[in-house]
C-alpha cells in the first residue's frame, strides 16, 4: 500500500457530472462554516446575508478511478505535470509557488486511525521531532474524517502540513497541503480551499 509522506517535493516542483442534493457544509480549523453549493460556488455561513460575494470553484481535478473530484478557486493552484511522490495520483502547486498540495487515493477501505498513524509515521521517520498541532473529526462534503495539522522539518526546512484522511467504502484517501513555517498564516486559507474542495462521488463509478 502506498503511503504518502509528503515531503520531497516542496521544491520540485470542483464540475464534471454536479452533485445533485442540498448544499453541504465543511467547518475550517478555526470553527468557520463554509456552504458548499452544487453550482461549484461556496461562502461562508452569514455572508449572504451580510452581502458579501460568493467565492466560485471551479473542476480543477477528477480522480482517475471517477470516485472523487477536486473542486478549487480559480486561477490559485496550477496542476503539476508529474508528482514528485509516487505515492501521490495528483499534485498541485499555489500560484505563489510556495505552497503545495496532492491527493493519495487508495481503492481498499483501511481503518481511519490505521490510515492516520501509517501516515504520521511515515512523517515522523524524515524528523523523529514531527508535532501534531492539532487532530479533529471533521465533515467535508457530508463525509466524516479526520483532520490534522502537523508541525516538522524536512531537509532542514520547517513545514506545516494541513491535511484530511478519510476512509469509507469509496476506498481511503489523504488529501494533504504543506508549506513554510513562517508563511502558513498566509497560506492557510487556501490550503483550506484545497481541502474543501475535496468530493468524493456520490454514485459507484462504472467497474474497472
Amino acid at each position: 500500500m502506498r503511503i504518502a509522506w509528503a515531503a520531497a517535493v516542496l521544491l520540485g516542483a470542483l464540475c464534471g457530472s454536479p452533485l445533485v442534493g442540498a448544499d453541504r457544509r465543511a467547518k475550517t480549523d478555526d470553527g468557520k462554516v463554509v456552504i458548499l453549493r452544487d453550482d461549484g460556488t461556496w461562502s461562508f455561513e452569514g455572508d449572504a446575508k451580510k452581502g458579501k460575494k460568493e467565492k466560485k470553484t471551479v473542476l480543477a481535478y477528477r480522480g482517475k478511478s471517477g470516485r472523487f473530484t477536486l473542486h478549487l478557486p480559480p486561477d490559485v493552484w496550477k496542476k503539476a505535470d508529474r508528482s514528485g511522490n509516487p505515492a501521490a495520483e495528483v499534485q498541485f502547486t499555489h500560484k505563489e509557488g510556495d505552497t503545495m498540495a496532492m491527493i493519495v487515493a487508495e481503492r481498499i477501505e483501511v481503518p481511519l486511525a490505521r490510515l492516520t498513524k501509517l501516515a504520521l509515521n511515515n512523517i515522523r521517520s524524515i524528523d523523529k521531532e514531527a508535532k501534531v498541532v492539532k487532530e479533529e473529526k471533521r465533515t467535508i462534503n457530508g463525509k466524516e474524517g479526520l483532520y490534522v495539522v502537523v508541525n516538522a522539518t524536512v531537509g532542514g526546512v520547517p513545514l506545516t502540513y494541513k491535511n484530511f484522511y478519510y476512509t469509507g467504502k469509496e476506498g481511503s484517501y489523504q488529501v494533504i497541503t504543506w508549506t513554510g513555517q513562517n508563511v502558513f498564516q498566509d497560506a492557510k486559507a487556501d490550503m483550506d480551499a484545497f481541502l474543501e474542495g475535496f468530493r468524493l462521488a456520490q454514485k459507484d463509478p462504472p467497474r474497472d
